[in-house]
């Protein structure tokens, strides 16, 4: 399922235009509007631009990872982020998700994994 936002992708001093087309707490899918390769391993910068920027002045950004491409389909893996990011991140993937339950089950592992680190510290 396609989702009305529209990306930039920077990636080694280039800009590239596209359409998020997947979105989760660890990632996105996109769809660059040209055809490139991104190598899988590139570190990129990942700019989601939606009704929320209206009300931040800014688009969403994040460190990303290539982890896999096709044509003009990249799949990005998320980098560490600050928590105001990580809130806006999750702000905007209840907004769009079509399966709340799961995305609740998925924050309760991710609270229960973050418990277990800092305890093992």
């Amino acid at each position: 399922m396609a989702f009305p936002y529209r990306i930039e992708l920077a990636c080694s001093g280039r800009s590239y235009q596209g359409t998020l087309e997947n979105l989760s707490l660890n990632g996105a899918l996109v769809e660059l509007d040209d055809r490139i390769s991104v190598p899988a391993g590139q570190p990129c910068t990942l700019c989601i631009h939606s009704e929320e920027e209206a009300e931040t002045n800014s688009p969403l950004q994040m460190g990303a990872e290539a982890i896999h491409g096709s044509s003009s389909l990249i799949g990005m893996r998320f980098a560490a982020c600050d928590d105001e990011t990580r809130g806006r991140l999750l702000l905007l993937v209840e907004r769009i998700t079509s399966d709340p339950d799961r995305l609740e089950h998925d924050l309760d592992r991710i609270r229960a994994y973050l418990a277990d680190y800092h305890s093992a510290l």
